[in-house]
């Protein structure tokens, strides 16, 4: 299944064109969440596009614009050189809702059987390739060091668990707002 299967109407790319959410079924995907505005997302930019560039192939790194117009998200993704990544305009927060995203930027790290880990935050180059490369292999736990910062897991009945990074931390459970009531 799609790690995009349960959105519905999957917005389309930054671009205008359609995406096909059929296309990652049972691949490794890394959605990076981003809002044109922020700066934080525009210095990391560069790590991102090369972290796509070494797992081209192996792993789909799909940008999530959001908070933000059609217009300047397209600006960032000229202006950043991210052009070379797939970048979906999630203008009406579609996606972002799916995955507990209500900041940016944001990392959900899906492995090719569908678990995601949503990291909230800002990684540097080092970590963000760590934790592509052990999506790369299927792993769905992260052996990879955080920096402090929200994380949350998808359950099998689609609750996200989050939490902060670090053992000893509190979980918080948030239900599925994507999930249908009849379960």
């Amino acid at each position: 299944m799609s790690p995009l299967a349960h959105i519905g109407a999957v917005p389309a790319t930054v671009s205008g064109a359609r995406f096909d959410p059929s296309t990652l079924t049972g691949k490794p995907v890394v959605l990076w969440f981003w809002a044109p505005w922020c700066t934080v997302c525009r210095s990391e930019a560069p790590a991102v596009t090369k972290v796509a560039a070494d797992f081209a192939g192996r792993v789909d790194i799909i940008g999530v614009a959001g908070q933000g117009t059609k217009g300047a998200m397209a600006d960032f993704v000229k202006q950043t050189g991210t052009s070379g990544l797939t970048h979906l305009a999630d203008v009406n927060g579609t996606v972002w809702r799916a995955y507990g995203v209500s900041v940016q930027p944001s990392f959900a790290f899906i492995t090719p059987d569908g678990r995601a880990d949503l990291r909230v935050g800002s990684l540097d180059e080092k970590t963000l390739h760590a934790r592509v490369a052990e999506v790369a292999t299927g792993s769905a736990t992260s052996t990879v060091s955080l920096p402090p910062g929200q994380t949350c897991s998808r359950a099998p009945d689609g609750t996200l668990l989050c939490g902060s990074a670090g053992p000893g931390q509190p979980t918080t459970t948030i239900p599925d707002p994507t999930a249908s009531s009849a379960r």
